[in-house]
């Protein structure tokens, strides 16, 4: 490996509720090294920090890399965080953590002191702004269509944190007034009817009231089979329920946005997530609403895109939040 392509690293971490990876990044985005374990959440905090440090030195060593040519890390978390604390509030995807010291706990057990920590879908928005999707534009927001709906903002080249970090919050945007209970215990937010879990619950809802589909023969009366992946394959072989409950999505999702058009005047819309795996089934009737409602919209551009990085978004853009100097 020459000097060049060395001589600026940072450690990129993805904390999920079910996998956790870990990659060493240069100044290009490129990832030199990358480690994936499961979670094992339910081992408690302790084990999965412990987790997290053994796998940031076998990362060092396995790359040749000592700590000193680490310019710092970046952990991207899932929950309700204290970014300047470095501290995870709470997080619905890792059962226990409360006030959890991430920061200070990792610093404690590694060699690396340069240690920050900044919401999953605000790392993962700024590797698709550095290095996917969204490269080339000066703001974007990204959106994370899977259990739930993630968000994140980049405006003026910078993550967009507000006030105490809690930005972001696209999946509770509301766009059925009086429309379907969401788990935060509102009614009509988008993620009650863009995740993955929405489009699982509202076919069943479906499937319940008789309406016809060709997943009757496929689940063969057991509900609890049924996926977002299943819903797509049934819509793409003409199934009219399945691209109802894909339509529909993409339909709330395009209301969203265009919200978020008006208001922060974005023109890059950077779609990921298992469910914007449909693709244009959901893309083509968000964009559709777009064209309705939002005020300005040109007419030769592409506002809403898939993500590109895959699963390695998050970690190039932890990385590239140490590297581009957001931290």
């Amino acid at each position: 490996m020459n000097k060049d392509v060395r001589e600026s690293l940072a450690i990129g971490i993805d904390l999920g509720g079910t996998n956790l990876r870990v990659g060493v990044v240069n100044h290009r985005g490129i990832i030199l090294n990358s480690l994936k374990h499961p979670t094992l959440a339910h081992e408690g905090k302790d084990k999965v920090i412990d987790r997290i440090a053994d796998l940031l030195e076998e990362a060092l060593e396995t790359s040749k890399t000592s700590s000193k040519e680490i310019r710092g890390i970046c952990i991207g978390a899932p929950g309700f965080l204290d970014i300047r604390r470095g501290l995870i509030r709470e997080s619905p995807n890792l059962s226990g953590w409360k006030d959890v010291a991430l920061k200070d706990e990792i610093t404690k057990r590694t060699s690396l002191t340069s240690v920050f920590l900044q919401n999953d879908a605000n790392v993962y928005t700024f590797g698709e702004w550095w290095k996917g999707a969204g490269n080339g534009y000066n703001s974007i927001v990204g959106i994370t269509l899977g259990t739930g709906v993630g968000g994140g903002l980049i405006l003026d080249k910078k993550i967009w944190s507000g006030e105490d970090g809690m930005a972001g919050e696209i999946g509770h945007m509301i766009v059925e007034p009086s429309g379907l209970r969401c788990k935060c215990g509102r009614s009509g937010c988008l993620e009650s009817y863009s995740s993955g879990t929405a489009i699982i619950r509202r076919t069943i809802m479906a499937l319940k009231r008789g309406e016809n589909s060709s997943l009757k023969e496929k689940i063969k009366g057991d509900f609890n089979v049924i996926t977002p992946k299943m819903v797509f394959e049934e819509a793409q072989g003409g199934d009219g329920l399945s691209r109802e409950m894909l339509t529909d999505a993409g339909r709330y999702l395009g209301i969203a946005i265009s919200s978020l058009m008006n208001i922060l005047n974005v023109r890059r819309f950077v779609i990921g997530g298992r469910v914007a795996g449909a693709g244009d089934i959901i893309l083509q009737p968000a964009m559709q609403e777009v064209r309705k409602r939002a005020i300005n919209v040109p007419e030769e551009e592409k506002c809403i895109v898939q993500a590109t990085l895959g699963d390695d978004a998050g970690i190039i853009g932890a990385a590239g939040v140490v590297l581009q100097g957001e931290k």
